[in-house]
């Protein structure tokens, strides 16, 4: 078996990793491999059942989980029963309530879904209704957007668990219909040669970047889509940008 596939096969054996795709694991290892060439070629070369190599996933392991499993709520089986009812009421307040259900199941929008209403409201009072918005790290945000009040709306969203963008292509094909707005989601590895590239071909009005754990400002900043701002993303912090706007946003307050 090829010695970074076992890697993130032993990383990914944890219930708390076991959602990240093989793919991402073994590109994140790769990233810590990368600044110790010597220790790389030790494990590439020689055995690496070692303490070098346990102290080296552990090193991964907290990055993993201050970057994504931090923001998890280990519930897969009540996100699809959430999402089944939501296909099946009519009831315009009990869908309501079935969305912030959702979005509780992840602890970026838990801390927000009692104030998606006041965030949006504050972003379009800056940059205007946006016709088209792009979401990277998305995470369960997409079952905000009957809270942004807007119809005729297109989302797109991104983010690297493959069973929550499965489950918000399918919300907004079956759901979103119904409550006028439309888009798709697909899968991104930040740590992919193209992530930028990607990313950058998507064009929107608005780009949330809601709780991301960091980018680095020059990276960001070359895109096409960030206009050449400076996009700086770390914990606790919430951004909006546009062609015109830069919007910075925490718990209580925004600025332009």
């Amino acid at each position: 078996m090829n010695k970074l596939i076992e890697m993130s096969n032993e990383i990914r054996s944890s219930k708390k990793f076991s959602r990240l795709g093989e793919t991402y694991v073994i590109s994140i290892i790769e990233e810590f491999l990368k600044k110790d060439k010597k220790l790389a070629k030790s494990f590439i070369e020689g055995p690496i059942k070692t303490k070098t190599y346990k102290e080296f996933l552990k090193d991964v392991k907290k990055f993993l989980h201050e970057t994504y499993s931090v923001y998890q709520v280990r519930e897969g089986a009540k996100k699809k029963q959430i999402y089944s009812l939501m296909k099946r009421t009519t009831n315009k307040e009990k869908l309501l309530e079935l969305h912030e259900e959702m979005l509780h199941l992840h602890s970026s929008s838990r801390e927000r879904k009692k104030d998606y209403e006041t965030i949006y409201r504050n972003i379009f009072s800056v940059c205007g209704e946006p016709k088209k918005i792009f979401d990277i790290g998305c995470g369960m945000n997409a079952f905000s957007l009957p809270f942004a009040g807007i119809r005729g709306l297109e989302y797109i969203g991104c983010d690297a668990v493959e069973e929550d963008i499965s489950l918000i292509a399918e919300y907004l094909k079956n759901v979103g219909k119904v409550l006028g707005f439309k888009g798709r989601s697909f899968l991104v590895n930040a740590f992919d040669k193209k992530f930028l590239v990607d990313i950058s071909k998507v064009k929107s009005d608005v780009c949330f970047v809601f709780k991301i754990h960091v980018a680095t400002t020059s990276d960001f900043a070359a895109q096409p889509w960030s206009k050449g701002r400076l996009a700086f993303f770390s914990i606790g912090l919430g951004i909006a940008f546009t062609s015109s706007a830069f919007l910075a946003f925490g718990p209580e307050k925004i600025v332009g």
